[in-house]
């Protein structure tokens, strides 16, 4: 009898010691959840590597390869660079020798780069909404439920707006620029626009980025402005998260103004992102992490809220009845291309897709600028009343 109790003892010491473990898991991988995929970003240059001038002449700059993946700079991706005191892009492939590449330059602004210089590496390719397409913008406030937002409102005569919707790590001064060409070669006016708990937003009382499911408010804020300033329709731009907080919008919104979505690099499954995230971080074998994630999942959305069905727009494609021109690459390493492949798969009659092979993360402008503008532009054509 003593045996079998000892046993029984065993087994339940067993079985709570797990409990914790799981609980520990369960927490460990909520914070990388949080860390990596939630937590705001704080106002500050744009992330990229940089890079140092070694020689170079009117047209061409002999540039030191940045550390980690060399893949963008030696490539044939349009890149801006942003100096001590100017701007300019690399265009067409480079050329490699050693651990230098040469690449064609075109200046855009201010003093040109000397040797010697370190240069910022620009995915947004211009620095301001001039420099992008040659009129300027004014900044304005958007009044949301969490207070004022900031924005960039650009002139245009059409009646239908563009609404440009940045991602977790960009802002709506730059990353937006690429997407706003063809909108402002149209005459569309456009707003560009941030959110809550983005660099420089206001703080709302979670303080995390929740892809949309408290978002997507204050972008209907925006379609408001927009109406009350003489628009008939919206089409929202949607890069990389900014991409769930447009699906989002478009399923929720009150207005009934939005006539299209364009979105490039969408996080259209934020689970699938997470991860697919952990399967490049998080040390140890697939077990592993399966089990670190299965213990992270409900852990995550009991500590932020998340209701990662809310978060899946594929398994709400059905609900969609706005057309989307969207663009994804195949080499993408944050948001992953299979999510974006079923939603073209179950919406063909909705979306028409722009799938770039071996293309990374919000790479597609830069990847062919004259074939991303086209697709824009054909897209509002098709939508024109």
């Amino acid at each position: 009898m003593g045996g079998r109790r000892t046993w029984t003892a065993r087994v339940a010491s067993a079985g709570i010691a797990g409990a914790g473990l799981a609980v520990a898991a369960g927490f460990t991988g909520s914070d990388l959840i949080r860390t990596r995929a939630l937590a705001p970003m704080l106002p500050g240059p744009p992330p990229g590597p940089r890079v140092r001038v070694e020689d170079g002449d009117d047209e061409h700059l002999v540039l030191t390869q940045p550390t980690g993946p060399r893949g963008d700079l030696s490539s044939s991706l349009v890149l801006g660079v942003d100096g001590p005191a100017g701007y300019g892009q690399l265009v067409e492939p480079g050329t490699r020798l050693g651990q230098t590449v040469t690449r064609r330059y075109v200046h855009v602004a201010g003093e040109r780069p000397r040797p010697g210089d370190e240069l910022l590496i620009d995915m947004s390719a211009f620095r301001d909404v001039e420099q992008a397409i040659g009129v300027g913008a004014m900044r304005i406030e958007i009044e949301t439920e969490v207070g004022p937002i900031r924005a960039l409102h650009v002139p245009g005569g059409r009646r239908e707006w563009a609404i440009l919707v940045h991602g977790r790590i960009g802002t709506p001064a730059r990353e937006p620029l690429r997407m706003l060409r063809p909108f402002a070669r149209r005459g569309h006016p456009a707003l560009l626009v941030g959110y809550r708990n983005a660099a420089g937003a206001p703080r709302a009382p979670r303080g995390i980025s929740r892809f949309g499911l408290d978002e997507w408010a204050d972008i209907d804020a925006a379609i408001a402005t927009a109406v009350a300033h003489g628009a008939e329709r919206v089409v929202i731009g949607g890069i990389s998260m900014g991409g769930a907080i447009a699906m989002a919008t478009a399923l929720r919104h009150r207005h009934g103004r939005i006539a299209g979505l364009v979105l490039d690099s969408p996080v259209l499954d934020l689970w699938s992102a997470v991860a697919a995230g952990a399967s490049r971080s998080v040390p140890g074998g697939p077990l592993v992490r399966s089990a670190l994630l299965g213990c992270a999942r409900p852990v995550a959305r009991a500590r932020f809220g998340l209701d990662w069905g809310a978060l899946d727009f594929v398994a709400d494609a059905g609900a969609l009845s706005t057309p989307i021109l969207l663009f994804h690459g195949s080499g993408d390493r944050i948001a992953p291309v299979e999510v974006s492949d079923e939603l073209a798969a179950r919406r063909p009659d909705l979306v028409t897709y722009r799938r770039a092979p071996d293309i990374g993360h919000v790479r597609s402008w830069n990847a062919a600028p004259a074939a991303y503008e086209e697709a824009i532009t054909g897209f509002l054509s098709e939508l024109a009343p």
